[in-house]
């Protein structure tokens, strides 16, 4: 099982991040998206010894901060392609404007969508916007 643990000082937009196997965060930043340069561990339960990495996450004002799970990128129509990268990437650009929940509601309706409704894994998504530090 992949899985992701985040922990965010919010007035900082520092934080910590733990990624088992799991699809990389994407960063909306200065009007591009980018996955997060993390070291992926191994998925949980694969190795009783395996030994997960805190590492370090950086938020600037105005950046845009979206976990999801694997079945947001791999979900696939019957003889179709798989939703992927490049359509979340657009997506997650065009709805630059909306509040971060409208964000996660528009990506589970566009992937919905695209497998016709018929779903064969979770798709979750979380959105959050840094703003920077209060004054």
């Amino acid at each position: 099982m992949t899985g992701q643990v985040l922990r965010l000082d919010v007035p900082g937009g520092t934080g910590a991040i733990v990624n088992a196997g799991h699809p990389l965060p994407r960063l909306v930043r200065s009007g591009r998206v980018e996955p997060i340069g993390l070291d992926a561990d191994l998925p949980l339960g694969v190795d009783p010894d395996a030994v997960y990495r805190v590492q370090r996450l950086t938020l600037g004002p105005g950046d845009r901060l979206v976990l999801l799970s694997d079945g947001v990128l791999e979900a696939t129509p019957e003889g179709g392609s798989a939703y992927g990268a490049r359509q979340l990437h657009e997506l997650l650009l065009g709805s630059r404007k909306l509040a971060p929940y409208e964000v996660a509601r528009l990506v589970v309706q566009e992937v919905i969508a695209h497998r016709a409704g018929d779903l064969a894994d979770d798709v979750t998504v979380v959105c959050l916007d840094w703003r920077g530090a209060a004054s």
